[in-house]
């Protein structure tokens, strides 16, 4: 028996396939996707199965699964670190085959879903299908809420912007951040000195490694600023940026008379600047 496949419903199906998976990795790993890149995302995810529609090999079809896969992490969360980017990857390519794996065993015996080269035609009637998509994205909000609830709002998209020069990166909201610019009383970030080392000047990274060194400053920009917590105090050098937008689960803020702290360790793979309550209650989430 012959099976019809139409293309709309191929690109549609797993453009929605592809949608719930990266959700469901965002869930995982915490990090933030905007949505029109998870949308971008599954689009061009969905482009790929019409490998469906050729006889080829297992490896060939693999590899072609695998390419997809870190095209798609790249476009829904971008590249900010090479380890979360290797993270993110890794989740969606096992959620993506895991789910493969079940819709193939589940519907091994008939023909309800066709399933070839890692991708999904279904073979139902449109009723079906709305049913299985409502309750499939229900399933996924539920998911989300249990694995993110006190955890993934807490994770930024932070845009900073110096001397007409941009970086993106993940910021995280610390309940337990205490710096604070004693001088001019301004908010404070913090950020590691690898995520902002490609908008700053060279003479100005210098003099920062150089008060690393020394806690001695010359550069006119830099602005020494106290910190403390349970372990440790003392001062970190600052600067000021033009601006940074923070992008958050419900509101883009910009950020202007703010500081950035600079600390020469990364915090974490998952993120690269950290603030407080104050600028918490700025983003209005």
């Amino acid at each position: 028996m012959k099976l019809t496949v139409y293309i709309d419903v191929l690109v549609a199906t797993n453009m929605i396939i592809n949608y719930f998976l990266i959700k469901i990795t965002s869930a995982l790993s915490g990090a933030v996707a905007k949505q029109n890149r998870i949308i971008i995302s599954s689009f061009v995810g969905a482009l790929f199965s019409f490998s469906i529609l050729f006889n080829i090999s297992y490896l060939t079809s693999f590899i072609v699964k695998i390419i997809s896969v870190f095209l798609c992490s790249g476009i829904a969360f971008g590249v900010k670190t090479k380890r979360q980017y290797f993270k993110n990857t890794i989740l969606l390519s096992v959620a993506t085959f895991l789910f493969s794996g079940i819709v193939s065993a589940l519907f091994a015996s008939n023909t309800t879903v066709y399933t070839r080269n890692f991708c999904i035609y279904p073979n139902i009637s449109p009723l079906l299908l709305v049913t299985c998509i409502v309750f499939t994205y229900i399933s996924v909000q539920l998911f989300e809420f249990v694995f993110t609830t006190g955890r993934k709002e807490y994770f930024y998209r932070a845009d900073i912007f110096y001397n007409d020069n941009s970086t993106t990166t993940t910021a995280f909201y610390d309940t337990g951040f205490n710096v604070k610019d004693i001088v001019t009383f301004r908010k404070v970030l913090i950020s590691d000195l690898n995520t902002v080392k490609n908008i700053l000047p060279e003479d100005l990274l210098t003099d920062i490694v150089f008060y690393y060194k020394t806690g001695d400053y010359t550069n006119k920009n830099i602005i020494p600023v106290f910190y403390s917590s349970i372990n440790r105090n003392g001062m970190l050098p600052a600067i000021v940026p033009q601006k940074i937008i923070v992008h958050g689960n419900k509101n883009i803020t910009e950020l202007k008379d703010v500081i950035i702290a600079i600390a020469p360790e990364q915090f974490s793979a998952d993120y690269q600047v950290i603030f407080g309550k104050d600028i918490y209650k700025l983003t209005g989430e």
